[in-house]
């Protein structure tokens, strides 16, 4: 439960290693259970379980914490294609990493260089900086989003004017710049 891994999942068992300093959290599905298909969003039934992952989770005290499991994979009847991976929440997609961990680690990231936080957490550098670029991106996507919901605004402003040759300036302008930067048609 403090986990926080959601329904459909329990603890097996726990090993700890005080020699290593490090805490093994070993994870499996409840049989029976159903998960969200990754395509659909349904509920789905567990085809069958993908190879061990693990993925760092925040310490335990002094202890570096990691998840061991396998990850189910569903067969959707409304999808009817191939089974598919389930997308846990407590993890993204390809991450080695929990997301209290990389929310932890993106707060330190705020306040000194990556490679000191590395240090810190006793990761290397280059495991953490995938974990930066994803935050980066998600903060430019919202930021679009936000500016996309301004555009429509003042597009719907501009078509109630008569005369509003300024909004049409910064809407041109606007629309080009995240054509530039975000590589997307929105408008």
């Amino acid at each position: 439960m403090a986990l926080n891994l959601g329904s459909g999942w329990k603890v097996d068992y726990v090993e700890f290693n005080p020699d290593e300093k490090k805490l093994h959290i070993f994870i499996s599905t409840v049989k029976g259970s159903t998960f969200e298909c990754p395509t659909c969003g349904n509920q789905a039934p567990i085809y069958d379980h993908g190879r061990e992952r693990i993925w760092r989770h925040l310490n335990f005290f002094q202890f570096e914490t990691y998840i061991h499991g396998r990850l189910p994979r569903t067969y959707c009847s409304q999808c009817n294609g191939s089974p598919k991976t389930i997308r846990p929440n407590w993890a993204r997609e390809r991450s080695g990493f929990s997301v209290y961990f990389e929310a932890f680690v993106i707060l330190l990231m705020k306040a000194m260089p990556v490679k000191k936080v590395a240090n810190l957490i006793n990761e290397h550098d280059t495991t953490l900086w995938p974990i930066l670029h994803h935050s980066v991106e998600e903060a430019r996507e919202r930021k679009i989003f936000l500016l996309y919901n301004m555009l429509v605004l003042m597009k719907h402003q501009e078509e109630k004017a008569t005369s509003m040759s300024l909004f049409s300036w910064i809407l041109k302008n606007v629309k080009l710049f995240l054509l530039q930067k975000a590589k997307i048609n929105i408008l």
